[in-house]
């Protein structure tokens, strides 16, 4: 999986702030994921892909793009990069929020082979069976 972040200008809100977001490749396939982070344009810095000292919150925000990249270099466990396991990722974690487990994750896994038993890119019924020996 490939990723990088950008300032996205196209999708500006009223008060002239532009999101920055994800772009994520897996499999030959591109995603666009928001972190949730909104900035003027003039603090972006393109090369280091960072939000730049002259901005009030810079330390904050760059500790959120800081996380993210962590979130997204660390290898899912168990199982492929899917776009619903990115997106769990990138949501924003409060004190309430489930972290991702490695109990979870594995159950995740599973509930996701359970759906696609017989079918063209799922798995056969035998090998389902073997995940709980």
């Amino acid at each position: 999986m490939k990723y990088h972040l950008f300032l996205s200008s196209k999708r500006k809100r009223a008060d002239n702030c532009s999101p920055i977001y994800v772009k994520i490749f897996i499999n030959k396939k591109v995603y666009e994921r928001s972190t949730g982070v909104y900035i003027a344009d003039k603090y972006w810095n393109r090369d280091f892909k960072r939000v730049v000292t002259t901005y009030n919150n810079a330390v904050e925000v760059n500790k959120i793009l800081n996380e993210v990249e962590a979130k997204l270099n660390t290898p899912p466990i168990l199982c492929e990069y899917t776009i619903a396991y990115i997106d769990n990722l990138l949501k924003p974690q409060g004190n309430n929020c489930n972290e991702v487990t490695c109990i979870n994750a594995i159950n995740a896994y599973i509930k996701h082979k359970e759906k696609v038993i017989d079918t063209v890119d799922g798995i056969c019924n035998e090998t389902f069976k073997s995940y709980f020996h």
